[in-house]
């Protein structure tokens, strides 16, 4: 998991089963395989910007109006999906396996950009969003002008009634603090005290009628906000299939990537498969004993004969060395490279079983 990019490839990984179909188990091999390659040409996959976002659009496809952050997410992953499909599309050499994978993503752009044009990076709504958008905004910036400047002039020219010399904001209404012995000269609505009570933050006659308007253009912005958010959750919902589609293939890349990511930590090679019960690596190491601690083993079953006694003393690596080859047969058969010497050979089975009694410490 710690290999993966993305959370979507995360989940396959959790849900990975070995294959026991010899051609399917190829097939994740060479998979695997070509994603090495491409870590071995130091090349990376861009996965940036791409985020799990099938319940988003799953949602908009109900119906559901997105917010300003979820829509951003779409436009983010459609980015990312457009990045790692030119990854692929500009490789010298096509890979026979990934390739065909990347070619199943489908940019949207159009839809990418009609997002941005909406949503800044900060998932605000922007005037250029709409035409209504702009001038209602442009409504709420003259009222908010003008209202600043009646105040500003009352803190210039009547300081005396006022506790102190600044406007603030009280239940989205501009308000000054004024003096409690000058609350009939100032007039107009309280809306909050202190806590001495010696200062009422008061709205001003004079402003009252601004910033009622002031309420009704921020109320028009709230609903033109809104139809916007709709129409794009809309537009997300007409392409549900390919969004989903493309964070599935991206999942699946990501999950062949980090198979590689995780063969070249452990300095792992690509296994020959038969479906003969023949087993052959040398110098195989157990996965998960570290790599400076690790007893490497030569091992061969299945050709001249079909089963192999391991004796010797106690904590001699006997339950090491059968687990090793079990464990290495299910990470073939799960399309992972194992950890032993070039030209090893394993087989596809059916079935692997583990007996482990006397209290073995090997967890």
């Amino acid at each position: 998991g710690q290999h993966a990019s993305t959370n979507i490839g995360k989940e396959k990984i959790q849900l990975t089963k070995p294959l026991t179909n010899v051609e399917q188990v190829n097939q994740a091999l060479q998979e695997t395989d070509e994603a090495v390659q491409l870590i071995r040409l130091n090349l990376t996959i861009p996965f940036g910007g791409i985020v799990d976002i099938r319940n988003i659009v799953e949602r908009s496809h109900i119906g559901s109006v997105l917010t300003a952050e979820e829509c951003l997410q779409v436009a983010s992953t459609i980015y990312g999906v457009k990045q790692v499909r030119r990854f692929f599309d500009n490789l010298e050499e096509p890979l026979e396996r990934l390739n065909p994978l990347a070619e199943q993503l489908q940019p949207l752009h159009e839809l990418e950009k009609e997002i941005l044009r909406c949503i800044d990076e900060h998932a605000e709504i922007l005037d250029q969003a709409s035409t209504t958008l702009r001038s209602i905004r442009s409504t709420i910036r003259t009222l908010e002008q003008r209202i600043r400047g009646q105040l500003e002039t009352m803190i210039r020219t009547k300081s005396q009634w006022l506790s102190d010399g600044i406007m603030t904001i009280r239940n989205d209404r501009f308000v000054l603090p004024v003096k409690h012995e000058h609350r009939s000269q100032v007039g107009g609505v309280v809306h909050d005290q202190s806590a001495s009570g010696q200062t009422l933050f008061m709205e001003p006659r004079a402003v009252v009628e601004y910033n009622n308007k002031l309420q009704e253009a921020r109320a028009k912005e709230r609903q033109e906000i809104e139809r916007i958010l709709r129409r794009l959750s809309g537009l997300i919902a007409e392409h549900h299939d390919t969004l989903i589609h493309n964070v599935e293939m991206i999942g699946e890349i990501d999950f062949i990537d980090a198979r590689a990511r995780l063969a070249q930590e452990m300095n792992a090679v690509l296994p020959k498969m038969n479906n003969d019960g023949m087993i052959a690596m040398r110098q195989a190491r157990h996965p998960l004993i570290p790599p400076d601690e690790v007893v490497p083993n030569d091992i061969e079953i299945g050709k001249d004969f079909t089963a192999i006694v391991i004796t010797g003393p106690n904590t001699g690596g006997k339950t090491v060395t059968l687990k090793m080859v079990g464990l290495c047969t299910l990470m073939a058969q799960s399309g992972l490279h194992v950890p032993a010497m070039d030209g090893c050979q394993l087989s596809v089975f059916k079935q692997v079983h583990a007996v482990i009694g006397d209290e073995q410490s090997i967890e």
